[in-house]
């Protein structure tokens, strides 16, 4: 036949009526109205279009004309074949464009169970618009003619193999349906494990070594170790025997790495040199794999951090709390090891507390603290991008075992900045800093210094690949297999504990998402601390007050009281909402207008107002960027009283009888450097039942702020929306507006100064919260 008058007749299915069949498209997409039937059974003649100028296939067959019949697989069920039915006498392929399985067995089934010839003699082409493996693997199970992946000229693919139905053998159409579809690796392999066909796509060919044409002819006991090989071949036989698809999974060694792949196995009706043989569609999954690992391994981390933080809530002590993290954390067996330094009014970080097993790696740590110079060139850490030496430090500082019972300083001849990142006093004295720069000259600092100090998160991952420690710390990561290490500031608000340095025998333990648990573990453990401190401070009936003279600090206070010789008194200190430090400061012996002025120029104060101005007096509120009495306050202290003069300061305290003095001392010393303990002296407070304080009040009120207390409160002035009005009390009180609201305000301040007020004239109450 001439290829002028060559004519094709396809049948095109589709799964539902709303559904346009993907030849349809092509055509569309090509400027071609197609002639087409797409009604039911009993549908009309059908069309014919000329697609000459329109179609040019990749083969030699340039088509003079195509007949297209749509039908759905409602239709075919329904139809009994012949012309009748709106069927040509002669159908050269049944395109098929579904995409689940199920319903692509349903139309195959209506090609070979109809009694027409021309249906039962015609290609068999699947052509989805959106292709699967799941669907590959079904056309490979029923034999089909021919599979055109989405994303190839479905029209050209199909005359093709019209044109040309006998020009491949069975073993050519498993190639190139192997060869169209999905996985990164395909492969054909007889009852035996022998490889007959192989492809890989560009991206997994370039994992190996060899071509994969060399596989063809070896066995899976060639390629994979036995274990592996045996558990593969079991798969091929159970496949070939039931008859059905098999999933397995399965490591594979590629350039340097294992990775792990899926494979769907699918048993070939057909036999291959007189052998069964299966079609092995493998993916490879490592990736996923990893995300299923990594989000399991946090899902756990997430319980462990919680776990820990609940505990926190009825710990009595600050040891208690920081033995219940470290024996938390090791006891989850997510990690091999943890320990916390904390920092030293020196400027050093000494060790608390720890647990774990890894104890070479401890033990490689209390060696090398007998050595400075040791230390010294274990880590330059500045120099490294990721804190790749961060274990060499961390560990370094883990060098204590869990029930090492030395105090041993981890910072050894080492002076660290005295910063305002860590002390978050606004009083740092630049000469601490000064030591500090010179010494880390010397040696770079050490990832727990780097963390307590500048309260960032210090992590590594992958020790023994890296191999960013010393030769000691790195033979013991390997004797203990330590593969990652993290440090983590304790801290709440301004003031930094200690710090949270944590052993993993995982490479990549420490992720963004793991460190941000970890920050939420730092920061509770710092609120926790700073509880149990002021817990302790508020039940207690004898408190230890301290006095502490402070030479020549560098905040307003002091510089303002040096330069104009007047006296500063801070009435309150606290935070607002958004944590930043805040301060009412009284200043007797100026005048307000010099005090804003000095106020808003001075560097650490952020921003200012006048809140009451004399002749000689006033009271300024300041907002810091930093603030030294907040350390004081985190770390268990009353602050009663706070006063500069001269440039010299007076900072009065309370603590717990039985609490910390050295702790709050370093603390201050740390805000402050030249600071010293000049008076301590045990203190009864007086115990004031809630009746005597009630009385107290009243006894204080007059009749009138008390009525008017009175008449507002049951009158519903204070609800909100307002139940009575100002004018409305002041008509029940039988005075003016301007009147009731003077005796008011009045009543209000004597009830407030009751609790603000009593004792205590800097830190509020005597949680320290204020």
């Amino acid at each position: 036949m001439e290829q002028s008058e060559q004519r094709y007749a396809l049948i095109c299915v589709t799964g539902t009526a709303d559904r346009q069949h993907r030849l349809s498209v092509a055509l569309s997409e090509r400027g071609v109205d197609a002639g087409s039937s797409t009604g039911g059974a009993n549908a009309s003649a059908v069309a014919d279009t000329d697609t000459t100028t329109e179609i040019t296939a990749t083969s030699h067959i340039e088509p003079d004309h195509l007949t297209i019949i749509e039908r759905t697989l409602a239709d075919l069920e329904r139809a009994e074949g012949g012309t009748a039915n709106g069927l040509p006498d002669d159908v050269d392929a049944v395109v098929i464009d579904v995409d689940e399985p199920a319903a692509l067995e349903t139309a195959l089934d209506w090609v070979d169970g109809h009694h027409d010839p021309a249906i039962e003699s015609s290609a068999r082409v699947v052509a989805p618009q959106d292709g699967n493996e799941a669907l590959a693997a079904a056309a490979l199970r029923q034999d089909v003619d021919q599979y055109v992946p989405s994303d190839e000229d479905a029209l050209n693919r199909v005359l093709e193999t019209v044109a040309e139905p006998t020009a491949s053998t069975p073993d050519d159409e498993y190639h190139r349906i192997i060869a169209n579809e999905l996985p990164d690796e395909a492969f054909v392999i007889d009852e035996d494990g022998i490889y007959l066909e192989a492809k890989l796509r560009p991206a997994s060919a370039e994992l190996y070594t060899s071509p994969a044409t060399d596989l063809v002819g070896a066995s899976l006991d060639d390629i994979f170790p036995e274990e592996t090989a045996s558990s593969l071949s079991e798969c091929v036989t159970r496949a070939i025997e039931t008859e059905d698809v098999q999933t397995i999974e399965y490591p594979a060694e590629t350039r340097g790495e294992e990775r792990l792949f899926e494979a769907r196995v699918v048993p070939i009706d057909e036999r291959i040199d007189g052998k069964r043989a299966v079609i092995w569609l493998a993916r490879d999954v490592t990736e996923r794999a990893q995300r299923e690992a990594e989000l399991e391994t946090l899902n756990r981390i997430n319980a462990v951090i919680r776990q820990v933080i609940e505990t926190l809530v009825d710990a009595p002590t600050r040891d208690a709390i920081e033995r219940k993290v470290c024996a938390e954390l090791v006891n989850s067996e997510l990690y091999c090891g943890c320990w916390i330094t904390e920092r030293t009014g020196a400027g050093e970080f000494r060790y608390r507390m720890g647990a774990g097993e890894a104890t070479t790696y401890l033990e490689a740590i209390r060696k090398l603290e007998d050595d400075a110079s040791a230390l010294s060139s274990a880590t330059p850490y500045e120099e490294m991008s990721g804190d790749a030496d961060a274990d060499a430090d961390t560990d370094a500082d883990a060098d204590t075992d869990a029930d090492a019972n030395a105090k041993t300083d981890l910072g050894t001849n080492t002076d660290t900045d005295t910063d305002t990142d860590t002390t978050t006093g606004a009083n740092t004295n630049t000469s601490a800093d000064t030591n500090t720069d010179n010494k880390t000259t010397e040696r770079q600092r050490r990832p727990t210094e780097h963390t307590g100090i500048t309260g960032e998160i210090t992590s590594v991952n992958n020790i023994l690949k890296t191999e960013p420690l010393p030769e000691p710390l790195q033979e013991a990561a390997h004797a203990d297999n330590v593969r990652a290490a993290i440090s983590v500031p304790i801290v709440h608000e301004q003031t930094t504990y200690g710090v949270l340095t944590v052993l993993a025998s995982r490479a990549e333990a420490f992720s963004d998402t793991e460190q941000e648990e970890f920050r939420l573990l730092g920061e509770t453990m710092g609120f926790s601390i700073m509880a149990v401190k002021n817990r302790q401070l508020l039940f207690a009936d004898t408190v230890t007050e301290l006095e502490f003279r402070i030479d020549g600090g560098e905040t307003f206070s002091f510089d303002l009281s040096e330069t104009y010789d007047c006296t500063c008194v801070l009435e309150w200190s606290g935070t607002t909402s958004d944590g930043q430090p805040i301060q009412y400061v009284r200043i007797d012996g100026l005048d307000g207008e010099t005090v804003l002025e000095e106020a808003t120029a001075h560097e650490s104060v952020e921003s200012c107002r006048l809140i009451h101005d004399g002749h000689d007096h006033c009271t300024i509120e300041m907002r810091l960027t930093k603030s030294g009495v907040r350390t004081l306050a985190n770390h268990g202290a009353t602050i009663r009283d706070v006063r500069v003069e001269d440039g010299v300061g007076t900072c009065v305290v309370e603590v717990p009888q039985h609490g910390d003095v050295r702790d709050v001392a370093e603390a201050l010393s740390v805000v402050y450097e030249n600071t010293e303990l000049t008076a301590r002296h045990e203190v009864d407070r007086p115990v004031h039942t809630a009746i005597e304080r009630r009385n107290r009040v009243l006894g204080e009120l007059t009749d009138r702020q008390l009525t008017t207390l009175r008449l507002a409160y049951f009158g519903g002035f204070f609800e909100w929306p307002r139940s009575s009005t100002g004018e409305e009390i002041a008509e029940a009180l039988g005075v003016t507006p301007p009147t009731m609201h003077q005796h008011l305000r009045k009543a209000l301040k004597t009830v407030l100064t009751e609790f603000f007020a009593e004792g205590n004239t800097a830190g509020g109450g005597a949680d320290g919260s204020q």
